[in-house]
């Protein structure tokens, strides 16, 4: 103990350079961990990703340790040895064992604290119930009982932290240590996998999810001590004094690539001599790209190529018995391409390049576009291999193994140059390789996500989105002057703000006009309606309910759940079953002992009751000239009016509308064939006595669109609610209360303009209410001339949108029938 304290007393500088060199990775993962946070709160109050977020919201926690621990042997010992400070702190009287034990010990407090970080974020997502936290270990021994082994992968956080050290100590590119570190962490899962498959082989028998798991946590604790003395090893031939030299000479690659080697060797004919060194063209710049490091261009290359390939020539069942070579091919297609995006601005030596060729006076627009010829091609390339691979999925044979439905090029295309562009922003925005290379495929994922959930959920045109991803490009290319002469602090902090305001900004601020567009009632003209809605709905008594008896409730419903009825039983019922209204509908005998009272009915009752009359119609149509004929089928005439007088006498908006098609159903009944021979018979005059007049129902029609808004805002109906599906699944919350103000708004100004339709500007004003309804009720990419409100659709019978079955509010206001049903009345009374 006394030691260890002695080392921390006399090393405090040491201690805080290491903490120091650290804390930018830390810092910039808990900042990325907490905005996801914030990211998938917001998307978790839209109903249709509820459980994809509550996953991905498990997982997080997880993530950021392990990104933390592939970083940060890669900065500890990858950053010393790009910025050459290796031999200043060999030259120190400082013991290299020391040096080591601290960056280790740097290392595993660093660990510690990111996953003290990640415990706390799934105590914050707890619901309370300790038996099914989130967080804590239970259930199996050594095992977590959430979805993911929390052991297993804390354990393989110090297994990858190690294998950092090793890599970084190991290999002098940086980048191609942080790919050595990936491949490293993968191997215990690869052999594991292995080890399950040879079991099934072998003995026939499926591995369960934790017999793989306490293999791979032993597997890696076995690697750990491994790997520590390779690490250890890899170090000490660094920093021992007399093999720095030799240590240092060995390695093929410098902080300028393999130029410097080939320099050493004295060989002036190698492959990389061959193209000029530096210049101002467009092929030398574009050449000294790849020249600069071919292998880190390479790798990105072959893991997007080989991710392609598997997922587009592997079968599907294949894909399936393997989560991990599935998992694999889906996550390496994002990383690769976000690497080739990093690679734009870090590549090796990228910086002093670029400034090479700024101190030579070229542009930056033109040192711009080199940079990204390269990556932008093979980007193009592998979508080119896509699609030829595409095709021959897709048209593949049915029932090939291989025909599979998969992604449109123009959807991976576009996922593709959102995760690029973002990535070559963040490698122009952080100074070093590894930092880019970590948190680039986080940021880019980040932002594809977000885009992905404002096109669902806040519906944002995809022309939006697509001018918003070109934001980070446009960033890069304004800060490249800058950028070229190494000044580009603060500006491009004050870019980056930018950037992101136009990728959260643009977005939400699409969502927020389109809620704005929802026309706002005036305050005056609200409160004086609320106050007349709260008087209609206060005076309101409980209506009849008018519901059908037993016998016919079964039938009608058994139909109403599509079950397939044989045809016998039909035709049974048609011919034993010849109820009186009465009979069906049993709360007749209500309405017509208290006609003054209100009725209500569901829209199950009356569409069963509408069929019922149009069966009744079709009887009398087949013999119109028989008096039996006629007396069979006028009391359920009189029975339709008397129902609709009553739906007339309530409050509710849907009421109203189910008057408005039992009219429609005796305005077009009474005008058929034949019907004129009965317009002296008393249930004929009863009927049409039953009819009101324009006026009065636009009256009734009035007094309950207020009652219905009034009980709409007590949060007693639901009725406005009609539609709101339509409208983005996210924005539904937020537009709810103003699209009901402007539904009744809406639905008061037609009526207005109902009784104003013999003035000039009537059929503007028809027009113009039509429309808001229009844009109210229907999705925003129906075209108002294809909707349930257009001329060419109310120029139609009325009574066949009934048939349509779907019925839209106000959508029968003001239509011919309510002429026809004017005109029976006047010659009626005369």
């Amino acid at each position: 103990m006394s030691t260890f304290t002695s080392m921390i007393s006399h090393n405090r500088w040491l201690w805080w350079k290491e903490f120091r060199m650290l804390m930018p990775l830390a810092l910039m993962l808990v900042g990325v961990a907490l905005l996801l946070f914030v990211m998938t709160a917001l998307m978790g109050n839209s109903y249709d990703v509820n459980s994809y977020v509550d996953d991905v919201r498990l997982l997080l926690p997880i993530a950021f340790p392990i990104l933390f621990a592939v970083g940060c042997g890669a900065v500890l010992v990858g950053q010393e040895r790009e910025q050459r400070t290796i031999e200043f702190m060999s030259s120190l009287p400082l013991e290299p064992r020391q040096w080591i034990a601290v960056k280790f010990a740097v290392a595993m407090l660093g660990l510690l604290a990111m996953w003290i970080f990640a415990l706390l974020c799934l105590m914050a997502m707890d619901d309370g119930h300790g038996s099914i936290s989130h967080w804590r270990i239970g259930g199996i021994q050594g095992m977590s009982n959430a979805p993911v082994a929390y052991p297993l992968w804390i354990v393989h956080s110090v297994y990858l932290t190690i294998c950092g050290f090793y890599a970084a100590w190991r290999i002098r590119h940086p980048f191609h240590a942080l790919v050595a570190v990936v491949a490293l962490a993968c191997l215990p899962l690869a052999i594991s996998e292995l080890f399950r498959y040879v079991v099934y082989v072998a003995q026939r028998h499926h591995l369960s999810g934790e017999d793989v798991r306490m293999v791979t946590t032993g597997l890696i604790a076995l690697l750990i001590p491994i790997m520590g003395w390779l690490a250890y090893r890899s170090a000490m031939r660094i920093l021992m004094p007399q093999t720095v030299g030799l240590a240092e000479s060995a390695m093929p690659e410098t902080r300028h690539g393999a130029s410097d080697a080939v320099a050493r060797s004295g060989n002036t004919r190698s492959f990389w001599s061959t193209a000029p060194v530096m210049g101002s063209n467009w092929s030398s710049m574009i050449w000294q790209s790849i020249r600069s490091a071919p292998l880190a261009i390479a790798i990105p290359t072959v893991l997007l190529v080989a991710a392609i390939t598997g997922n587009l020539m592997l079968s599907e069942q294949t894909l399936s018995n393997s989560r991990v070579i599935f998992g694999t091919l889906i996550l390496v297609s994002p990383i690769a391409v976000s690497w080739l995006g990093v690679l734009v601005f870090q590549n090796d030596g990228s910086a002093e390049r670029i400034r090479f060729l700024a101190d030579r006076g070229v542009s930056p627009t033109k040192a711009y576009f080199a940079r990204h010829a390269i990556p932008f091609a093979i980007l193009c390339g592998c979508l080119c291999l896509y699609s030829l691979l595409a095709l021959r999925r897709t048209f593949a044979a049915p029932g090939d193994p291989m025909q599979l439905t998969i992604p449109s090029l123009l959807t991976v295309g576009f996922a593709a140059w959102v995760i690029y562009s973002t990535s070559q922003w963040t490698s122009q925005l952080f100074r070093t390789l590894i930092l880019s290379a970590i948190v680039g495929p986080v940021v880019s994922l980040m932002v594809l996500g977000w885009f992905v959930w404002s096109i669902g959920a806040l519906e944002t045109p995809l022309w939006l989105v697509a001018i918003c991803s070109l934001a980070p490009m446009l960033a890069t290319w304004w800060s490249m002057r800058r950028y070229m002469d190494m000044r580009d602090r603060p500006s491009s902090t004050l870019a980056a703000l930018g950037v992101a305001v136009v990728l959260i900004g643009v977005p939400v601020g699409a969502a927020t006009m389109r809620v704005r567009q929802i026309p706002d009632m005036a305050s005056a003209t609200r409160t004086n309606l609320l106050d007349e809605a709260e008087k209609i709905r206060r005076s309101a008594f409980s209506p009849i309910v008018l519901s059908l008896s037993k016998g016919n409730d079964a039938v009608f419903r058994r139909t109403d759940r599509s079950e397939m009825l044989p045809i016998d039983q039909v035709e049974q019922w048609l011919k034993t079953r010849h109820p009186t209204p009465q009979q069906m509908i049993p709360a007749l005998a209500d309405v017509r002992q208290h006609p003054e009272l209100a009725a209500s009915a569901d829209k199950f009752a009356f569409f069963n009751l509408f069929n019922t009359l149009m069966y009744q119609r079709l009887t009398y149509e087949s013999d119109p000239e028989s008096k039996a004929s006629w007396q069979a089928f006028s009391p359920w005439l009189v029975a339709a009016s008397e129902i609709a007088q009553s739906l007339r006498n309530s409050t509710q908006w849907k009421d109203q509308e189910t008057a408005d098609m039992l009219e429609i159903w005796i305005a077009d009944t009474l005008g058929v064939p034949g019907m004129d021979a009965w317009k002296d018979d008393p249930s004929y005059q009863s009927t049409v006595a039953h009819l009101p007049t324009s006026a009065k129902r636009n009256a009734a029609r009035r007094s309950a669109v207020l009652a219905t808004w009034a009980r709409y805002l007590a949060k007693r109906d639901n009725s406005l609610d009609q539609g709101l599906s339509y409208q983005p699944a996210y924005l539904a919350t937020w537009m709810r209360s103003r699209r009901a103000d402007a539904i009744v708004e809406t639905a008061l100004a037609g009526l207005r303009s109902h009784d104003q339709s013999d003035s000039k500007s009537s059929g503007d004003a028809s027009d113009a209410w039509l429309r808001q309804m229009h844009h109210l009720q229907m999705m925003p990419t129906m075209p108002f001339d294809f909707g349930p409100y257009a001329p060419r659709i109310r120029s139609r019978p009325a009574i066949e949108l009934i048939r349509s079955g779907s019925t839209y509010p106000a959508e029968f206001w003001g239509m011919p029938w309510e002429t026809t049903i004017d005109q029976l009345i006047q010659e009626n009374v005369q």
